[in-house]
């Protein structure tokens, strides 16, 4: 058939992802939408969804099609009320960072921090631009900031307007599955819908999901299914975001003669076709949906019960088991030749491989600290859960985010650590499990945890 959009009829040829590229959807197709419809009057509804994922995205590190590099995610640092730029490679404080300040004579002079000289240079340009002579010392020594807790807000399908844009994947995908399908009469008002807002009950959460479907063939697989059922005679549509975040789209009343589905797991982490989805088509209406009579009950009742919640922290637990995991997997091949090497460099190499890890390592000294604080119980046990607490205490004003005592306790963990990482390595037992547990497991929280508290037990009275 004719190339002709689904919208207006017009001709097409203009290169719509199918999946939003920002999600990691790489396929294109040429012939759903012209122009006008793809660049102008959904361009809004496309960002919407991917604005809303961004913080999974981030984690996780998904670069998007075209990019180079994961998008930073704008988080809240709770100890310093800053915000921070967040990715699965790094944690930065957005813009430049005023640390000190004080006026001497005439001049104010100013100790500040920058993510990099170029940051640095655009800055000194602004405020040159805004009249002011600016002159910048010696630079000063590199410094970590230790983040505590970051904070952000999800607003997934939070309202009409992400609905629509979930409407509109479905929609997208429809055309690509089933074009003839996509330009029939009855589906007018799903498109009035996506496009305009016009009319409601196309699109709601489902977080009971058939179980009969097979699981997604990625980690953080997202899923596109649509489908025509033949015992209600409808086009329907199931999306699954990061295979945790479930919705349900019924598109209307179309023409067709036997019950068929496409089911279409797309691989946010791939980087380039043709390894980035699998898809196939089923001779069934595979996971066809029926609309309830409610359709906020199944979110209401997803709340109230903690199902929600718990649904997010699975994935963020996840997202955090396979950040470690492509870590350790790094670091052991960092350290395959280290058997070889003289005792000086491989100690340097640890270190190295420590000091990169600090915020993990901080992360277990936390742990460690919360643990023992949630256990505590007697007041000799409540009194070293305080000491222990001011050995990693946050202090926002400070270069690296840390009270003196912290900075001193996380040079002790980082160098236990080592310590342990090149004891294990002479041993041969330094594998990829053996590293995921040192730098976010048990026997890391067990290590960091003794190299801290020593200090404390040898302070203490009457130990």
């Amino acid at each position: 058939m004719a190339r002709t959009c689904i919208i207006c009829g017009g001709p097409t040829g203009s290169r719509e992802h199918i999946f939003p590229a920002a999600l990691g959807g790489r396929r294109t197709n040429k012939g759903i939408y012209c122009a006008d419809h793809n660049n102008n009057e959904y361009a809004d509804l496309a960002g919407i969804i991917s604005g809303q994922l961004a913080l999974f995205n981030a984690h996780i590190g998904v670069v998007g099609d075209h990019a180079s590099e994961t998008t930073p995610v704008t988080m809240t640092d709770v100890a310093s009320g800053r915000e921070i730029e967040l990715t699965n490679s790094q944690i930065r404080f957005k813009g430049p960072q005023i640390i000190s300040q004080e006026t001497v004579g005439k001049t104010i002079v100013a100790e500040m921090s920058f993510n990099s000289t170029k940051e640095a240079e655009e800055w000194v340009l602004e405020q040159k631009a805004k009249g002011f002579d600016v002159q910048l010392a010696p630079q000063g020594q590199k410094t970590r900031y230790r983040v505590g807790t970051a904070h952000a807000q999800i607003k997934l399908g939070g309202d009409e307007k992400g609905l629509r844009a979930i409407g509109y994947i479905a929609q997208t995908f429809l055309a690509h599955s089933f074009p003839d399908i996509a330009r029939a009469p009855g589906l007018q008002g799903i498109k009035d819908y996506t496009l305009k807002n016009v009319g409601s009950g196309f699109v709601w959460w489902d977080f009971d999901p058939p179980d009969d479907l097979p699981a997604n063939k990625f980690p953080f697989g997202h899923r596109v299914i649509v489908g025509l059922n033949k015992d209600d005679g409808t086009a329907y549509a199931r999306i699954s975001f990061f295979s945790t975040l479930n919705f349900a789209v019924l598109f209307g009343p179309v023409p067709f003669e036997a019950s068929r589905s496409v089911i279409t797991d797309i691989d946010p982490l791939a980087k380039a076709p043709p390894n980035d989805i699998l898809s196939w088509t089923e001779d069934a209406a595979k996971g066809a949906v029926s609309k309830p009579d409610d359709l906020s009950a199944s979110l209401a009742e997803a709340i109230s019960s903690g199902k929600a919640q718990e649904r997010i922290s699975d994935l963020m637990r996840r997202i955090v088991d396979f950040d470690r995991q492509t870590a350790a997997k790094e670091i052991i091949d960092r350290i395959a030749g280290a058997a070889m090497l003289s005792e000086a460099d491989r100690d340097k190499l640890f270190a190295d491989i420590v000091s990169s890890e600090t915020q993990r390592v901080f992360r277990l000294m936390r742990y460690v600290a919360d643990d023992f604080r949630g256990r505590a119980s007697t007041p000799v046990e409540r009194t070293l859960s305080e000491l222990l607490d001011k050995a990693v205490a946050l202090d926002p004003a400070s270069a690296n985010g840390l009270t003196d005592e912290a900075g001193k306790s996380l040079a002790i963990a980082c160098e236990t650590l080592k310590k342990q990482m090149i004891e294990d390595s002479k041993a041969g037992i330094l594998d990829q499990d053996r590293m995921e547990m040192l730098i976010g497991g048990g026997p890391g929280a067990h290590a960091v945890g003794n190299a801290i508290f020593q200090p404390i037990i040898m302070s203490f009275p009457d130990r």
